[in-house]
């Protein structure tokens, strides 16, 4: 790594990462037809790593692997595999989507989103084996299953209208799309648990949170790679409508907050 220079790259001098070239005897545009119709097709391009992982064998699989895929006609996808030691999803989409800009000719070198990977000098290590004790993770085999759900934006803005009609006034602020769609899935496993086991139970809803934003005085930390997020949980009680389940702005309130 060259100091003198304004953009440094970094020559890594290990092993680097799992990397597989692969080729498909299609097209791009075929592929993305086939596509929409089934979103399965997508489950191809995953990276295929060994998922027979215990406390013996941490080194079977890659933490991050990745695989390109060559179309015919020039086409290119390129789909990683990583584990959150190496990385969360705000830099493993980052990371893929300023390689891709990179790849395009043209792009001013300002535009380029370089990620910063000096997390070790701003969070020093230490030693937290006896803070923590170890939870053995049962091992499950299972396919790869994609699936997709398409809202259309019409349809958001009128889930909107409805949750805020719906509040009264005491919605406290506009939903957005991640909120919303949250909701409606929340509710449904509220709606289905509810009918499963005869009443309402309370339930606790897990989502990650990317903490570079939330950081404010810690300004170095918005462009950093690796792992740097955490849980945020909200939970809704055994509070009911007229109709006995748990209403739509409470649901979407709860995920605001």
């Amino acid at each position: 790594m060259n100091d003198k220079d304004e953009y440094c790259s970094i020559l890594c001098l290990d092993q680097g990462v799992s990397y597989t070239k692969a080729k498909a005897n299609d097209t791009l545009d075929n592929f993305l037809n086939k596509a929409r119709n089934d979103f399965g097709h997508a489950a191809l391009f995953s990276p295929h790593v060994n998922k027979n992982i215990d406390e013996t064998n941490f080194m079977v699989s890659p933490i991050v692997t990745i695989q390109v895929t060559k179309f015919e006609c020039g086409g290119l996808a390129i789909s990683t595999s990583s584990s959150h030691p190496a990385m969360d999803g705000f830099s493993n989409f980052q990371c893929t989507s300023e390689w891709a800009k990179v790849c395009r000719m043209g792009t001013p070198i300002d535009k380029i989103n370089f990620l910063s990977v000096n997390m070790g000098d701003i969070f020093p290590t230490r030693d937290i084996i006896g803070l923590f004790k170890s939870t053995p993770i049962p091992v499950i085999q299972q396919d790869i299953i994609v699936k997709r759900i398409v809202i259309r934006e019409a349809v958001i803005a009128r889930l909107r209208k409805k949750c805020i009609d719906e509040s009264c006034g005491t919605l406290t602020f506009q939903p957005s799309r991640v909120e919303i769609i949250t909701a409606i899935l929340w509710r449904a496993f509220i709606c289905a648990t509810t009918i499963i086991n005869g009443y309402l139970r309370p339930s606790l809803l897990d989502s990650p949170m990317n903490m570079r934003s939330k950081i404010t005085f810690l300004p170095q930390v918005e462009k950093l790679f690796w792992e740097f997020y955490d849980w945020c949980s909200s939970k809704i009680h055994t509070r009911r409508d007229q109709n006995g389940i748990a209403s739509f702005h409470n649901i979407n309130q709860e995920c605001g907050e």
